[in-house]
């Protein structure tokens, strides 16, 4: 559930962006495909280890995504530094 609501954040970023393309530009429209691209990414990789954790929560090998959950904060932070380094 936690999954799918991060993947539904960056669709609202991704499309909250694409509205002010005209202003902001082509950088602007890539940071948006990026958080998409990141959005399916997320999507596509935690629904099969999501669906098999239901079928086997009593085995106990369900280990929590430390090194996927460390990437998606880093894409975010590198993502959203991109866009906020033109304030600076």
């Amino acid at each position: 559930m936690a999954w799918a609501r991060t993947v539904l954040g960056y669709l609202v970023v991704a499309t909250a962006m694409l509205k002010t393309a005209p202003i902001g530009g082509t950088a602007v429209i890539v940071s948006a495909l990026a958080y998409l691209g990141v959005a399916v990414v997320v999507a596509l990789r935690r629904t099969p280890r999501y669906s098999r954790d239901l079928r086997q929560p009593h085995i106990g090998r369900s280990r929590p995504p430390v090194l996927e959950v460390l990437a998606l904060s880093a894409v975010t932070a590198a993502l959203a530094l991109n866009r906020l380094w033109p304030l600076f």
